[in-house]
């Protein structure tokens, strides 16, 4: 008896002591981003905080393996990548799950097929929930399945508080064994909660600001700080966090969902039309200012979110500051457009705000990839909502605060933390006219849908997997410094790394044994440390997934020239350090096709030309593309014959603010940067000023005949 509608049943009939929903741990395996989302969103509605999501098997593998067995297992049947029945039996096997959920349309028999064969392998299987699932069957699905486990309450996932918050391993126990889970467990619930703020309601530290807290009354900053100070923690994180989680009006209604203040609060349009290019100018140059003065703090923000070299944070700031001084000379020159008049009138167009932008960033470079968002869409004369990723938070609440101290008016500038719920709500919000989206592709695909649903304008700047290609008359010396820069910079975290690494056969040999010589010669470590080219990546989970991926490639039968493995020492054991990868590979393989967004360069070898533009654009993606060689004629004719939006010839990642950026095919939607950049949040008006003396010549004379009556 499998199929939606009998959860009631199997709630009477299967009767145990019943759980609080906070003691549940929830695995859910779901591959579409969005139905992923709105199912993490509803179990929290229904009080439940401790989810585990995955969208693909593997990751479900390796979050069981990380984080332990589960309560309940929603598994979606049907995965476009992935065996889900395999990943059932083995939860079965391994007694990874209590309770086993199916997310399928599915007919019945097949149903049953299917949960005959994991109750025969020992799961408890509840039943199977429609897609797409609803907020009551949801709740239906957890009141029987809170009738169906056994009770064994479980303590947070102290793993997953410290990875999210960047507090060592070490920091976390010292602070639960001091002040015991119950009080740790309060103050990780606060952090978890997406958090809501407009950058005119940012106070001041001495601010009796307080968040409310259902179950515990009101937490006062006074009563977390000696909390924060036991973990060993400084006293600038210390503030972060009771900054963030504490003061920057968190919205947060469990019941109803997540509620964006951009209907009442935001006004559509920045400042009155007096002045107004002139005003924003100066605002502009403002936070320009305000950023280089705030150099440091910037930089150390970015850093400790994502382990960025502080060197490349510190560059990064300049960069920053770069964007709003040149948005502020744009937006006081931007002018409209007369054009020639093709009858009795006076024509010209002219350009206006388009409303509220919500734009969503990521978290590999949030000091850059934030301003490229704001100073455009400010300059342009529209309000903001910036929603930066719940990974690296800090540097968008500093833009905020700086807002603030520019003179930008209350509610120009406002700051979202959180999770992907909180950036689908944006996308959502029938308030929002525009989405400005830097990410992944498979998230940019279902943005994409939303926006084109509402018909409002989207920029969607997405993945890569861009070649950088190594001709037999290059300077080796400089394409060997060109390749690491473009694949090993930032860790390989940037959507146009050249992880596709072209290289012509005649020079092959050569070069890979001088790319691998220097890619051992790197530094890995303390992104402090000045010496240092490649930190930690983002998180230890997203260094597992690199690490499967080198695996499956090894598998398929690409060959590992060098890295491939942590580097090892007591310096190395608190960050997710990776040494930089080599890999020879086929371009047919799973890893020389999908985004790695990691430190793995492919390195595939070519005949001619001919071969290497088929072997180039034979890749879903079209982000950017390198070229070495000393013949620029060949160089601009590869250029044009590869489908990227971006070339570089004998440099890699050299941008400026007056270029545009963006992708084709697979990468993207529009372009962010140069003049466009602003017009593109821009709404586009045209005018017709009649000029003739005459009327519109409507509706029509006509002359009529006298009709003789006999």
């Amino acid at each position: 008896m499998v199929a939606s509608g009998f959860w009631l049943m199997w709630a009477i009939l299967h009767a145990a002591p019943e759980f609080s929903m906070r003691s549940l741990k929830v695995l859910i395996l779901e591959d579409h981003p969005f139905q992923l989302m709105a199912l993490h969103q509803m179990l929290n509605a229904n009080g439940v905080f401790n989810v585990l999501t995955a969208d693909s098997v593997e990751v479900a593998r390796q979050s069981l393996a990380s984080k332990g067995p589960v309560d309940i297992a929603i598994c979606d049947l049907y995965l476009e990548h992935g065996d889900s029945l395999g990943l059932i039996r083995e939860m079965a096997e391994h007694s990874q799950a209590q309770v086993l959920v199916l997310l399928s349309d599915a007919e019945p028999d097949v149903l049953e097929g299917v949960a005959s064969m994991a109750r025969h392998a020992g799961l408890n299987v509840l039943g199977c929930m429609p897609k797409p699932a609803s907020a009551t069957s949801i709740g239906q699905m957890l009141d029987a399945c809170r009738q169906r486990l056994r009770p064994s309450p479980q303590a947070l996932s102290w793993e997953r508080v410290h990875q999210m918050l960047g507090v060592s391993e070490f920091a976390t126990e010292k602070l639960c064994a001091e002040v015991g889970e119950a009080a740790f467990e309060r103050y990780a619930r606060v952090c978890y909660q997406p958090i809501v703020s407009q950058a005119g309601d940012l106070q001041g530290v001495e601010a009796l600001a307080r968040w409310q807290d259902p179950e515990h009354g009101q937490l006062m900053p006074s009563e977390f700080l000696p909390l924060l100070e036991l973990a060993g923690l400084e006293q600038a994180f210390t503030w972060y966090v009771l900054d963030q989680v504490l003061r920057l009006c968190a919205q947060v209604t469990r019941d109803t969902g997540l509620e964006l203040p951009v209907s009442v609060n935001i006004p559509g349009r920045l400042l009155d039309q007096e002045h107004f290019a002139l005003t924003l100018q100066g605002l502009l140059q403002r936070f320009a200012d305000l950023i280089e003065r705030d150099c440091e703090s910037l930089a150390d923000a970015q850093t400790r979110d994502n382990g960025k070299p502080i060197a490349e944070s510190r560059g990064q700031v300049a960069g920053a500051a770069e964007f709003f001084r040149y948005y502020a000379a744009v937006c006081e020159v931007s002018q409209g457009e007369v054009v020639p008049s093709r009858g009795p009138y006076f024509a010209f167009c002219d350009y206006e705000p388009i409303g509220v932008v919500a734009a969503i960033a990521p978290w590999n470079s949030p000091l850059t990839l934030e301003a490229q968002k704001i100073a455009p869409a400010l300059a342009a004369g529209n309000t903001v909502v910036l929603k930066s990723s719940e990974v690296t938070p800090r540097v968008g609440l500093e833009y905020g605060r700086i807002a603030l101290e520019a003179g930008f008016p209350t509610g120009a500038l406002n700051v979202v933390t959180g999770k992907g719920n909180v950036g689908q709500t944006l996308v959502n919000h029938p308030d929002v006219n525009m989405v400005t989206f830097t990410g992944g592709t498979r998230t940019g695909r279902a943005i994409g849908r939303i926006t084109g649903a509402r018909t409002i304008p989207a920029i969607l700047e997405l993945g890569g997997k861009s070649p950088n290609i190594v001709f037999d008359d290059a300077n080796l010396d400089a394409a060997v410094a060109g390749a690491m820069l473009a694949i090993f910079h930032n860790a390989g975290q940037s959507c146009n790394a050249g992880s596709r690494i072209f290289v012509q056969e005649s020079v092959y040999e050569a070069f890979v044994a001088r790319l691998v010589d220097a890619t051992r010669n790197l530094v890995v470590g303390d992104p402090y440390n000045a010496a240092t080219a490649l930190g930690p990546v983002s998180s230890f989970h997203h260094r597992e997934q690199i690490e499967q991926m080198v695996a499956s490639a090894s598998a398929e039968g690409a060959a590992i020239l060098t890295g491939g493995r942590r580097p090892r020492g007591a310096a190395f054991e608190r960050g997710a350090y990776l040494e930089p990868t080599l890999l020879a590979v086929d371009n047919g393989m799973r890893i020389a096709r999908e985004e790695i967004f990691g430190p793995v360069g492919c390195v595939i070898p070519f005949r001619d030309d001919v071969h290497l533009l088929e072997l180039a654009n034979d890749n879903d993606f079209g982000l950017a593309c390198g070229i070495w060689t000393i013949d620029h004629a060949r160089a601009l004719r590869i250029g044009r014959g590869i489908n990227t939006g971006v070339v570089w010839i004998n440099t890699y990642k050299v941008t400026a603010v007056n270029m545009p950026f963006g992708g084709n095919k697979a990468s993207g939607v529009g372009r962010e940067g140069g003049w466009p950049g602003m017009r593109a949040y821009m709404a586009e008006k045209s005018y017709y000023v009649g000029t003739s003396a005459t009327s519109v010549g409507w509706p029509p004379q006509t002359i009529r005949t006298p009709v003789n009556v006999k």
